[in-house]
């Protein structure tokens, strides 16, 4: 019987068992328990057979039974926050989502609702140009508020003061060698490639009430959290440094506090703080009016060196 495959060990079993009866068979595998050493196993098996239907019931219920975890869907916002993380193309992305949906696992959304979540990621007005591309400081800050206070937790938002200061760190820098494509570009100036970067951008570090610290960035150095307010093909110099701290800061000058909806009927209104510290040496005695590498763009004296 032993060396029999499961179906014929199950043809044979029948065969025998045709006229017996479920006591017969109760009793018959009680007493080769008992014979066996396994009383406990022989007292189960005779309260079963002498059980009550309502007695059965709960010997069912205390059995424990297998259960398939329920699988989780991505939402829209997670789905986009894993395409970026991986740095997945549009391609890899259905690619992978299809394989999932092959092993029983669809819980990845089309890649339509990862297009749409980028749109919902950025802010209202954007300027673009064929060399440029600008965002309102006012609409990133309220969009970054927005979405930094609607990622903390639910119970956290629930004790969330009515008031709130976000504050950031900005800055400006240029950098050159830039991979140049076949990319007409109609302006003649020679300063205009694409091999050429100039960006100006935001980072948020705390936000904080007067008496506490609701959200910080774990990464200040990295360019998770990075805002660009704006960039363009232009090669770093002293006039755009100018020009492009002084636009920033008369924004920064017109800034207004933003009233943010969270949940039903919470409302948080968040001003803003800024810090003009992501600059280089560059930059710096270009602001300080600093004409030599020598002198300290703070207090003006000038470094000597000694001749040995």
């Amino acid at each position: 019987m032993e060396e029999c495959s499961i179906f014929t060990r199950k043809r044979k079993l029948a065969d025998s068992t045709n006229d017996l009866t479920t006591k017969d068979l109760s009793d018959a595998l009680s007493i080769k328990y008992t014979k066996d050493s396994e009383r406990v196993r022989s007292q189960i098996t005779k309260s079963v057979a002498d059980a009550s239907p309502l007695r059965l019931k709960r010997i069912k219920e205390s059995i424990p039974t297998p259960t398939t975890a329920q699988i989780k869907k991505y939402g829209s916002e997670e789905a986009l926050a894993l395409f970026l993380d991986l740095e997945l193309s549009k391609e890899k992305y259905e690619k992978l989502r299809t394989s999932l949906m092959r092993h029983g696992a669809d819980v990845l959304p089309g890649y339509k609702h990862i297009t749409q979540a980028k749109i919902n990621s950025r802010p209202l007005r954007t300027e673009f140009t064929e060399v440029s591309a600008k965002a309102n400081l006012q609409d990133l800050m309220d969009h970054t508020a927005k979405r930094l206070l609607e990622s903390l937790p639910e119970n956290e938002v629930e004790i969330l003061p009515e008031k709130l200061t976000l504050i950031s760190k900005w800055g400006c820098d240029g950098s050159s060698g830039q991979s140049v494509y076949k990319q007409r570009i109609s302006s003649n100036d020679a300063t205009i490639s694409d091999g050429n970067m100039f960006m100006a951008s935001v980072v948020p570090l705390r936000l904080k009430s007067d008496v506490s610290l609701h959200w910080k960035n774990p990464r200040p150095s990295s360019v998770h959290y990075c805002r660009p307010i704006m960039f363009q093909f232009a090669k770093e110099s002293a006039e755009l440094i100018r020009t492009t701290v002084k636009d920033i800061e008369e924004q920064i000058s017109k800034i207004k506090l933003t009233r943010v909806q969270i949940g039903e009927g919470k409302y948080i209104e968040c001003s803003y703080e800024f810090h003009l510290t992501m600059v280089d040496g560059k930059v710096v005695n270009e602001l300080t009016g600093t004409t030599s590498t020598l002198s300290c763009p703070i207090c003006k004296r000038v470094r000597r060196t000694s001749v040995i």
